[in-house]
């Protein structure tokens, strides 16, 4: 059977009111709180409800051997045939993404996608920014019994209090004694 085909029948399964449905109802808030690190785009989001819904119609089933004392090589081969599954589910869902994106879904809704996706994104994108900013105001030095702890916590200041020469500022031993060695 050709990927053609393959991607056909899974379209002709989909249920479409459960790909066009926006995810956590529409809320920018909650979806920012679950991306982490990621950067959203709408047809991110798609693809996230396609593979939801190839999972409701189990594409992504593997095939485990019913006879656990077989052979070396029928694990290997069992265990490609596995591999191949998922790649080829990947590859499934991408073409059925790119096809949803681009055909079966009208402009408003793609631009309801794109927004909550760019609403998520500059959620996160704030909130990311006031934590930097917070960070960049501790300014209360922090006690420690330990001069390592001290220099960790609050920074190195001047690494030797009798030289402020620049040899002492730029060389890693120039604080150790006069730069006559140097020209």
């Amino acid at each position: 059977m050709s990927v053609q085909s393959k991607l056909n029948i899974f379209l002709n399964l989909i249920d479409y009111r459960n790909i066009y449905q926006l995810p956590y109802n529409n809320n920018a808030q909650t979806l920012a709180t679950t991306i982490r690190d990621k950067r959203l785009t709408g047809k991110g989001l798609i693809k996230q409800n396609i593979k939801r819904e190839a999972h409701r119609l189990q594409l992504y089933r593997t095939y485990r051997s019913q006879n656990y004392t077989t052979h070396r090589l029928q694990l290997l081969q069992t265990h490609r045939l596995q591999l191949y599954n998922r790649l080829f589910s990947k590859h499934i869902i991408n073409l059925a993404t790119t096809y949803v994106w681009r055909r079966r879904l009208t402009s408003t809704q793609r631009n309801r996608f794109i927004n909550l996706a760019n609403n998520a994104n500059n959620i996160r994108f704030t909130n990311n920014l006031s934590t930097i900013d917070q960070i960049a105001r501790l300014a209360t030095p922090q006690i420690t019994d330990n001069p390592l702890d001290d220099d960790f916590f609050n920074g190195a200041g001047n690494f030797c209090n009798n030289n402020n020469s620049l040899d002492s500022l730029i060389l890693p031993a120039g604080c150790l004694g006069s730069s006559s060695s140097f020209p």
